[in-house]
């Protein structure tokens, strides 16, 4: 079904374009759509962290996203495309053989782009996996092997963006990069809703996540055994390593259960300079949590967790977890992200005696595996 919309789409565009365009206006036509989609991804959480701020439209919940990236983009787009009308009030032609080639071909790759926004727009939305199009199995999602949709229209708006950030785009009084902070961006927005219908929000209305300041990342220890007292399976080029998250306990009352597809781990190479949310990153994605000093309590993306108010003290407000995550050789974790709207700070690895304490976390009655 997505294949047909876009290419409804790309068709309906160029068919616009030949019979009502020209090649001038189309070409800019083009470039603001595309800034406008910049505008959109770079300024979309800002405007939905400030709407949702009012207990009057929290009500909307993750839906406040979708509408903050379509209004941005709408309003950017009717602002620019009004100017150029004005400024190209008399078309514009390059003879009628170059206007009949050309005004299709602009056609299409207007299409090609609208479309990717729109699907871009689709993916935030809480819906099931499935809609759009379904990016991972609902049975086995694979985050090495996503689904893409036709002409990866999706990947390539967000591309260019993830792209662009890491240089003029990113923000002023914090330099972060989309690349890092929003790394995988479709894979994070269609995993983080992948069971939705089991009733897992995608979001929290309170910060969830926090990881200690000083040890929170460190090489996990040899002879790792899972639950069966098995060798822990490995990955080659990868090396396992232990990134401890606390989990808050306010943050996560209601929005608890959880998919381990929802806790993302990204990582980035120290030869990319000093500036931690700069640059390109990596996702990672945990393969379980240590339930004992050398035990790791396997899990796959689609299993839910379920952390119980029982699991934490009287007095204790937050809840640490030792997630085992195979790290890509010469990467290094930088950042820990929660659902949708949750990310901390990494701070750099630690050794020997630096290295906290394990102990064993008394999840399994509370993991649930569907």
């Amino acid at each position: 079904m997505v294949t047909v919309a876009v290419l409804l789409i790309i068709a309906g565009c160029a068919a616009y374009q030949y019979f009502k365009g020209n090649i001038v206006r189309g070409v800019a036509t083009v470039f603001v759509t595309l800034i406008a989609s910049f505008i959109a991804f770079g300024y979309f959480e800002y405007l939905a962290k400030l709407l949702i701020g009012f207990e009057s439209l929290q009500s909307l919940g993750a839906w406040v996203y979708v509408i903050c990236f379509a209004l941005v983009f709408l309003i950017c787009f009717a602002v620019f495309q009004t100017g150029i009308v004005a400024l190209l009030h008399e078309p514009i032609l390059l003879g009628d053989l170059p206007e009949k080639i050309g005004r299709p071909l602009v056609g299409l790759f207007l299409g090609w782009i609208l479309s990717g926004v729109i699907l871009v727009a689709a993916s935030m939305a809480p819906l099931a996996n499935t809609i759009p199009y379904a990016r991972f199995d609902e049975r086995n999602p694979n985050a090495d092997n996503p689904k893409k949709a036709f002409l990866n229209a999706d990947g390539l708006v967000s591309g260019w963006f993830a792209m662009i950030s890491k240089g003029s785009f990113s923000a002023i009084s914090k330099p972060q990069s989309f690349a890092l902070m929003r790394a995988s961006f479709l894979d994070q927005m269609y995993l983080n809703r992948h069971a939705i219908n089991q009733k897992v929000s995608v979001l929290t209305k309170e910060p969830a996540i926090d990881v200690p300041l000083k040890a929170a990342v460190w090489n996990a220890p040899d002879g790792l055994v899972d639950e069966d007292q098995k060798p822990l399976a490995g990955k080659a080029g990868c090396r396992p390593m232990i990134v401890r998250i606390n989990l808050k306990k306010k943050g996560l009352s209601g929005h608890s259960p959880f998919t381990v597809a929802q806790v993302r781990v990204v990582c980035k190479s120290s030869s990319q300079g000093e500036t931690a949310l700069q640059g390109q990153g990596q996702v990672v994605y945990p393969i379980g949590y240590m339930s004992g000093k050398n035990t790791v309590l396997t899990r796959s993306l689609k299993d839910k967790v379920t952390v119980s108010s029982d699991a934490f003290s009287r007095d204790q407000s937050s809840r640490p977890i030792d997630f085992v995550c195979l790290v890509p050789n010469g990467l290094t974790p930088v950042l820990a992200e929660f659902k949708m709207n949750n990310a901390a700070l990494i701070p750099a690895p630690v050794t020997g005696e630096a290295i906290p304490a394990i102990e064993p976390l008394k999840l399994q009655a509370n993991a649930e595996t569907k």
